[in-house]
């Protein structure tokens, strides 16, 4: 089984999301590795075992390919946050993540064909250290991993627009120490409640967890940033929302 090893990159994240919305930190559900601090991936050329999905990287980006139900060789996390973005052409696409020891640590899509979530690594839900991610779909697929860096990152405002119970991980971003301003407009009324987080990518670890109430279409709260770095922000509409706008300025 080959190898997998991400690149440590220090950086900060914020998350945006709604009940439910990453897998490790407050609340879990809807949502996870690198020893020298790069990542390692079959060489060109390469092919894994018709058993296993293919794997290849390029930069700090994995992609996994594959059709129905595959093994995935095992992926090996730093600290960290990492987006995972997946799309099949199948009605269904499922993919969850279990330790070295084969104990569940989060689901990253229950049933989205297409979609994107942010899985982190904080020594608390999930540890730095292989993880094995188990992929089911009614076929082919795409799974893309990559990390939250400096590189990638854009300046504010950004806006995540999506559709009522999808979830959207923005560009990675730069942000000073202080206050950022996340703002929410729905174009329903809302009966469920949404969730904004927010993490350090550094660490895994979050910082606030902040409650969007039921029944409001549009609101806004501040974000306190301890020090100045690069962030990633996610959202998952709720139900009723019928889509909206979430945005995050200085």
């Amino acid at each position: 089984m080959d190898r997998i090893y991400l690149r440590n990159i220090v950086a900060v994240s914020i998350v945006a999301i709604a009940l439910g919305g990453c897998t490790s930190g407050p609340p879990p559900s809807k949502q996870a590795p690198a020893s020298d601090g790069g990542a390692t991936a079959p060489a060109a050329g390469s092919q894994a075992a018709t058993s296993q999905a293919s794997v290849t990287r390029s930069g700090n980006t994995i992609t996994i390919t594959g059709n129905n139900q595959q093994t995935i060789p095992a992926i090996r996390f730093d600290l960290g946050a990492y987006i995972f973005k997946w799309s099949s052409t199948g009605a269904f696409m499922g993919i969850t993540a279990s330790d070295a020891g084969g104990a569940s640590v989060g689901a990253i899509s229950i049933s989205e064909a297409n979609g994107d979530n942010l899985f982190v690594v904080n020594n608390d839900v999930v540890k730095p250290g292989d993880i094995t991610l188990q992929a089911s779909s009614d076929g082919p697929w795409t799974i893309t991993i990559s990390k939250a860096d400096a590189s990638a990152a854009v300046e504010l405002p950004q806006t995540l627009s999506g559709e009522e119970l999808k979830s959207v991980v923005s560009k990675p971003f730069n942000a000073s120490q202080g206050s950022l301003k996340v703002s929410y407009t729905y174009k329903g009324t809302p009966t469920g409640t949404g969730t904004v987080a927010v993490c350090n990518s550094a660490t895994g670890n979050y910082l606030v967890t902040e409650m969007m109430t039921a029944g409001k279409s549009s609101g806004e709260f501040k974000v306190e940033v301890p020090a100045t770095g690069v962030y990633i922000a996610k959202t998952t509409f709720p139900k009723d929302s019928k889509g909206g706008d979430v945005t995050i300025s200085k």
